[in-house]
């Protein structure tokens, strides 16, 4: 009689000891407000400028379709202010997207990440630009929220289930994260220069795209000879 055959296969998926293995536990510091501030200024810096060149090409565009208008300023203005504002967009949502980091999040060690580890998608990306403009929309309560949240997150962070960490933090599959603020000993600094940084500078970048419109219009009557 032929002898059944016995699997010597063992079912890797379980332990030995049948028991599943607990998962591993972390403690992982969150930014506070002070650095992420100076990643923002940084940033803010960068787009402004890049935005003016972007604003530029776009209000060129613009004042093109203008002539056939009978007001090319307007055209100028809006293609100006509406290219600004979409390559803040891009750059914000692209960056998150691509590894969590903006040029102001690189040069300062700061990185964005879920709050399970995980890298943000861009569904995650575009929730997180929303939350931006709805933090900075009431009198940006919203970023400084950052200054008093046990996870140091603004309500941007709260929409995407994001917290910022250092850059050299590695996150592994399987760890559970526990997140505990930095130093909050100069919160009340750092609050008020985002609260007067943060309630001028949109005004200020905004109010320079709209400018442009008009001095793009002037420069191009220029070339055309008047």
């Amino acid at each position: 009689m032929a002898e059944r055959a016995i699997s010597t296969e063992f079912d890797t998926s379980v332990p030995p000891n049948g028991l599943a293995e607990p998962k591993r536990e972390k403690n992982v510091r969150v930014v506070g407000i002070g650095p992420r501030l100076g990643a923002r200024l940084i940033d803010t810096v960068m787009i402004g400028f890049l935005s003016m060149l972007v604003a530029v090409m776009a209000g060129l565009a613009g004042q093109f379709l203008g002539m056939f208008s009978s007001n090319p300023s307007g055209w100028g203005s809006l293609f100006t202010a509406g290219a600004g504002l979409i390559f803040s967009l891009f750059y914000y949502i692209s960056a998150w997207a691509k590894n969590g980091q903006t040029l102001g999040d690189t040069l300062l060690g700061l990185k964005i990440v879920r709050t399970d580890g995980s890298k943000l998608s861009v569904g995650n990306a575009i929730v997180r630009y929303i939350g931006y403009l709805i933090s900075a929309a009431v009198l940006s309560l919203g970023f400084i929220w950052i200054a008093f949240d046990k996870r140091c997150q603004g309500w941007h962070d709260k929409m995407a289930s994001t917290v910022v960490i250092p850059a050299e933090e590695e996150l592994s599959p399987g760890e559970t994260l526990t997140f505990v603020a930095g130093d909050r000993g100069s919160t009340p600094v750092w609050v008020g220069l985002w609260l007067v940084l943060l309630l001028l500078a949109p005004g200020a970048l905004f109010g320079g795209l709209l400018t442009l419109g008009p001095f793009v219009d002037m420069a191009i009557k220029a070339l055309r000879g008047g």
